[in-house]
C-alpha cells in the first residue's frame, strides 16, 4: 500500500476513534435527567444550554427531511449508474469497481444507522407521537453527510465541466450544513447528537474516500 493510501487509512481510522471516545464521553459525562419524562442526557449542562437557546421550529424540521430526500436520491442515482453500467457492458466485471465500493458503502451505512436505533447514547429532547426516541447520532446529519461525501468523490470522479462540478459539490456542502443546522434549529436534537452525526458521517466518508482512491490504483 502506498504512502497517500496509508494516510487515507490512518486518517480513517483516527476519525472513527474520535467518534469512539465522543460517543463515550457523551453517554457517562455530566449525565442529568433534563430530557422528556425525566430521561438522562450526556452533557447535560451543554445540550440543555444549547436546546433553549435554539428551541423547536417545525420549518427547520421539514426542511432538514428535504435535505434527507435529496441524499437519498444521489444513492438512487448511482445506483442507476451502476445498473446502466451493467447492462451496456455485459459483465460485472466492467462495472467500475468504485461502484461496487459505493454499493458497500451503503450497505455499511445502513448497518450503523441500524446500529444506533438498537444502542442507546442519548434519547431527544421531545417526544415524538408521544414516544421518547433514541436520538444519538442524528440520523439525519450520518446520512446525508455521509451519502454527501460519496457524492463529492463521485463527481469529482465523472462530471467534465469545472463549472457543473463545483456547483454540485458546493450543492452537496450546503447540504450537509443545512441538515446539521436544522436538525439542532428544529429541536428534534441535542447538540452533541448532531455532533455524532457529523462525526460518524465524516469517518463513512473518509472510509469510501480511502477505499476508491485504492481501487483506482489497482
Amino acid at each position: 500500500m502506498k504512502s497517500k493510501s496509508k494516510q487515507n487509512f490512518i486518517l480513517t481510522g483516527l476519525m472513527f476513534a474520535v467518534f469512539a471516545v465522543f460517543t463515550l464521553l457523551v453517554k457517562f459525562v455530566d449525565v442529568q435527567q433534563i430530557g422528556p419524562a425525566g430521561s438522562s442526557v450526556g452533557f447535560a449542562s451543554v445540550n440543555g444550554a444549547a436546546f433553549e437557546l435554539f428551541g423547536q421550529n417545525a420549518v427547520f424540521d421539514k426542511i432538514s427531511d428535504l435535505c434527507l430526500l435529496a441524499a437519498l436520491l444521489s444513492a438512487v442515482c448511482f445506483a442507476a449508474l451502476g445498473v446502466f453500467q451493467l447492462i451496456k457492458r455485459k459483465s460485472f466485471f466492467k462495472v467500475d469497481c468504485d461502484l461496487y465500493a459505493l454499493a458497500g458503502y451503503y450497505v455499511l451505512i445502513a448497518v450503523f444507522y441500524l446500529l444506533f436505533e438498537l444502542i442507546l447514547v442519548n434519547q431527544r429532547p421531545v417526544l415524538v407521537d408521544g414516544v421518547l426516541e433514541a436520538s444519538y447520532p442524528s440520523s439525519h446529519t450520518l446520512l446525508v453527510c455521509s451519502f454527501m461525501l460519496a457524492a463529492i468523490f463521485q463527481t469529482e470522479k465523472r462530471v467534465k465541466s469545472k463549472k457543473l462540478r463545483t456547483a454540485l459539490i458546493v450543492a452537496f456542502v450546503l447540504l450537509i450544513v443545512l441538515t446539521a443546522a436544522g436538525r439542532l434549529l428544529s429541536g428534534m436534537h441535542w447538540l452533541t447528537d448532531v455532533l455524532g452525526g457529523l462525526v460518524l458521517g465524516c469517518a463513512l466518508g473518509m472510509l469510501y474516500l480511502s477505499v476508491a482512491r485504492l481501487l483506482e490504483k489497482e
